[in-house]
């Protein structure tokens, strides 16, 4: 937490500053046992799987992103210990993705805050998504008092009949919140953590409920196999060391 505040004074520091700041630092994720809607919001030297998480991932630990465009589910990625990612994905700013673990551990994500955060400007941020279903980060690291909402993800204000789904991946229950125009947000305004992403429909197109969210697919067999794989050479290592 303590290098998460300084990167968010860094951030403060540049609103008024007369020079471009490089701000690097890092932010420590807590990763729940079942789904976690993710966000990398720090560029590392480049922002695959392999590179932005921890050696420590949890062997069987899965991947998805959403594409937007064909509105179904990439194939999943699954961690095999040594040998990476079966699916070696990249996870950029904007972007969220799906991790589904087995158990509960932390990881680190280092590198440096997108250069669309520009001084006496603040976050220039218009990626212009097209309508439809989204899954969507703000592409900087803040966390309360200044709150990932609606307009840092998109880039613009909500429209009429917009929502967005964030998942609490400690219960695994969403919570859906529907922007009406006069009234603003019927269940609170739509606002996630460092390292979040959440689900954004542009355009208002599909009812606001949980059938409208995509059920993450099972691991194939093949997937499967690769990480039983992995498991069982890492228990032999371990085994003749200890012998």
């Amino acid at each position: 937490m303590k290098t998460l505040i300084t990167i968010l004074a860094g951030l403060l520091l540049a609103l008024s500053g007369r020079a471009q700041l490089n701000i690097v630092g890092y932010y420590n994720l807590s990763i729940q046992p079942g789904y976690n809607l993710i966000a990398n919001q720090l560029s590392n030297s480049n922002n695959t799987l392999n590179a932005i998480f921890n050696p420590t991932t949890p062997i069987g630990s899965t991947f998805t992103r959403w594409d937007p465009v064909a509105q179904q589910f990439a194939p999943l990625s699954t961690y095999t210990g040594p040998g990476g990612w079966t699916i070696n994905y990249s996870l950029n700013f904007g972007e969220g993705g799906i991790l589904s673990s087995p158990i509960l551990w932390t990881n680190t994500f280092v590198g440096e805050v997108t250069p669309a955060y520009i001084i006496d400007v603040g976050l220039n941020w218009h990626p212009n998504y097209p309508d439809g279903l989204h899954l969507l980060s703000s592409p900087i690291p803040l966390t309360a008092p200044i709150d990932i909402n609606f307009t840092n993800a998109v880039g613009r204000l909500p429209q009429n009949g917009e929502w967005v789904a964030i998942l609490n991946p400690a219960t695994q229950l969403y919570t859906i919140t529907t922007f009406h125009t006069g009234s603003g947000w019927d269940n609170g305004d739509p606002v996630l953590s460092y390292g979040q992403s959440a689900w954004f429909d542009l355009g208002g197109g599909l009812p606001a409920n949980l059938s409208s969210i995509p059920m993450v697919p099972e691991p194939g067999a093949v997937t499967l196999a690769c990480a039983a794989i992995a498991t069982l050479l890492i228990r032999r290592s371990r085994h003749a060391r200890a012998a």
